[in-house]
């Protein structure tokens, strides 16, 4: 490390403050004074580094990275965002910055994930090979029987793991370089908590000269992290040259006219295509000549790629000039797979057109393949056309339907009454709502818990086994609290409390059971826990999701959709309900359209009874049965059968336990029994 160089000298040996100017600094504020050494972070990684197989750094394949590196040394930048689609070499990119900026100038470190198992797995598997197959850092790497997988230590500096969900980890700690894997997974327990990405990102700010780089994949537009911390950076992309004519262009998906650039592919005259077909006959179109071109002149077009932000401008030499919109000390780069060395052109268009008409394909495709932020859907239905595509289902309220399997009911709690919804279900996550109302009392919220529901096939009722009841109103806590543990049965029927979570805060978890005491105190271990009784946080996001999906997208039968009764076509009030919730973008949640008139207690009960039914299957419905098991018996048969394999078990027992005689195989002894 270099020398420190003393800011003021001519105050040297002073000990008082000079003019009201406190001169008693840090010695890591002076050396923000000191000449650094020269070093280049992208030469010292094509040289040097090698990933976790082995194998040289890939500079050839992803030479995007140069820029990241260069941003990296730049003495203004503080933080990078890199938000990207998935296998772009994100975390390796990242790991490597990490290694040479130790190897250079070693301080504190910390490299932080959304779970424990990121951080175990990036530190033990990835970051100790990447050290020890780098010969100038292999003498730093201690040997594997003293590798922790929590804290990287050498002989010159430290690395500390932390994760989502573990605050000890995020505190007491303050890394010079800070690495986030994962930036939009990182989760919270529940809503009174700091958000841990905010808690990770916080780390070493009073650090002058620290710096931060964050990776991610990017979820839901308005709630993802890293989109927001992109979009207010310098917000990069990666330029390529036209092998024709040389303009540079953002590579991107052409979606409806091919005279406007982008990927195209063949399709009929109303705009579909096949997945084999896309495939074959993908190529890039040129937005500035329209000339085509393929994936011989893709990659080496990307290798002369340039990132450009917004308020520059690039030339046909490939010259940026101007000053980013966003300049300052947050440099932020998106990217998708059109760039990836492992995808072709085909790959990507036959990606598309399987996902084409699937809501959750065509979110992992926006998210994994553009490396864009998913919009949900906005519905658009008037109640009556609503109606008209859910109000489908032949068999009547109150019966089970034949495909379905078992039942689950939710309540939504008011001041002055209950909304109360059931439904049953399907292997394939398909909802038929069975029954609807309005209840008064808790009396009659017991009697739609206990209530059993008459099945098509003739078979034996079907008890509604999961029964979940909002409980956010803090006004009636108590009293729900109260009603849960007086009812529920210790091996089910369950009857608990759920809330709905923060929105964006579990990402793909549909549910999280947590345990509650006798003071209702929530948390993984409550003291004094009530046996068989658990609160249920309800995943906002997905629930929201996947209705809108049923409302708009999905037919009734399909998977994962809703089938409503013939005779609910004309209730009005229910289906005005369901449309009065939209997703806006700029806030990342669903507002209400009419917030004064509508309510939105039925919407509320779709999105719970679905999230009992992930309850009631423990979120595997592999063990769902496509057919419900037919059992016609009466009562007193199957007392009659039940007894009937009592005694032939309690007879096989005393058979078993009845002394054995050897009979006897000596002559001799024959001869003697004979006489």
């Amino acid at each position: 490390m270099a020398a420190v160089l003393d800011p003021f000298p001519q105050y040297a040996g002073l000990t008082e403050p000079v003019g009201g100017l406190n001169l008693h600094l840090s010695d890591r504020t002076c050396n923000q004074w000191a000449p650094r050494q020269s070093v280049r972070s992208w030469d010292w990684i094509i040289n040097n580094a090698h990933n976790h197989k082995g194998q040289p750094f890939n500079y050839v394949d992803f030479p995007w990275v140069e820029g990241i590196c260069d941003a990296w040394d730049h003495i203004r930048t503080r933080r990078i965002f890199f938000m990207a689609g998935s296998r772009l070499g994100k975390t390796e990119t990242f790991l490597a910055l990490m290694l040479c900026a130790q190897f250079h100038d070693p301080d504190v470190g910390m490299i932080g994930g959304s779970t424990e198992n990121l951080v175990l797995r990036t530190i033990g598997d990835r970051f100790y090979k990447m050290m020890e197959n780098t010969h100038v850092t292999a003498p730093l790497c201690p040997p594997a029987h003293r590798r922790n997988r929590r804290i990287v230590r050498t002989k010159s500096f430290n690395i500390y793991g932390a994760w989502s969900g573990s605050p000890t980890t995020l505190g007491d700690l303050d890394p010079r370089y800070l690495q986030a894997l994962e930036l939009d997974k990182f989760a919270k327990n529940s809503s009174e908590e700091a958000d841990p990405a905010e808690l990770l990102l916080e780390r070493g700010a009073e650090i002058p000269d620290r710096k931060v780089a964050c990776e991610s994949t990017p979820t839901v537009k308005g709630l993802s992290r890293i989109d927001k911390y992109v979009s207010t950076g310098t917000n990069r992309r990666f330029f390529v040259p036209c092998p024709k004519c040389g303009h540079y262009q953002k590579l991107r998906r052409c979606t409806t006219d091919p005279s406007e650039g982008g990927l195209w592919w063949d399709r009929e005259k109303d705009g579909s295509s096949t997945p084999a077909r896309a495939q074959a006959t993908a190529r890039y179109i040129c937005e500035a000549c329209r000339a085509e071109w393929g994936d011989e002149h893709r990659r080496p077009a990307i290798r002369r790629g340039v990132w450009v932000a917004p308020g520059e401008e690039i030339d046909k030499r490939g010259r940026v000039t101007g000053t980013p919109h966003n300049a300052g000390p947050d440099e932020s780069f998106q990217l998708s797979r059109l760039y990836g060395p492992t995808f072709a052109f085909g790959d990507y268009a036959r990606a598309v057109e399987l996902a084409r008409g699937e809501p959750e394909a065509e979110r992992s495709l926006a998210n994994n393949w553009d490396g864009e932020c998913w919009i949900p859907i906005q519905v658009k239905l008037q109640w009556h056309e609503l109606a008209a595509r859910l109000c489908v289902g032949e068999t009547p309220l109150g019966v089970v339907p034949l495909r379905a399997n078992f039942v689950t009911t939710s309540i939504d709690v008011q001041i002055d009454h209950f909304v109360c919804t059931a439904f049953a279900w399907d292997n394939e996550k398909s909802g038929y709502l069975i029954a609807y109302g309005i209840a008064n009392t808790w009396a009659d919220v017991r009697e739609w818990t206990n209530r059993s529901y008459p099945h098509e096939d003739g078979g034996d009722p079907v008890p509604s086994f999961v029964n979940l009841i909002d409980a956010r109103d803090g006004n009636r806590k108590d009293e729900i609290c109260d009603h849960c543990e007086a009812t529920n049965r210790i091996s089910g029927p369950f009857v608990w409390p759920s809330m709905g979570s923060r929105p964006g805060s579990m990402n793909l978890q549909v549910f999280r059971k947590l345990r509650i005491d006798h003071d209702y105190t929530v948390g993984k271990n409550a003291v004094g826990e009530i046996d068989g009784m658990h609160l249920v946080m309800v995943n906002t996001t997905y629930t929201q999701e996947w209705l809108d999906n049923a409302m708009a997208n999905r037919r009734p039968g399909q998977p994962m959709s809703l089938t409503m009764p013939e005779s609910m076509i004309e209730d009005e009030d229910f289906f005005v309900q369901l449309l009065n919730e939209r997703y806006n973008p700029e806030k990342g949640k669903w507002d209400r359209v009419d917030e004064t008139t509508v309510p939105v207690d039925f919407r509320d009960c779709l999105r719970y009874a679905r999230c009992a039914a992930e309850v009631y299957c423990n979120g595997n419905w592999s063990r769902v049965p496509a057919v419900r098991h037919l059992n016609v018996t009466s009562r007193e048969e199957r007392q009659s059968e039940q007894a009937a394999k009592r005694s032939a078990k309690k007879a096989k027992e005393q058979t078993a336990k009845e002394p054995f005689v050897r009979t006897p195989t000596n002559a001799f002894l024959s001869r003697l029994k004979r006489s």
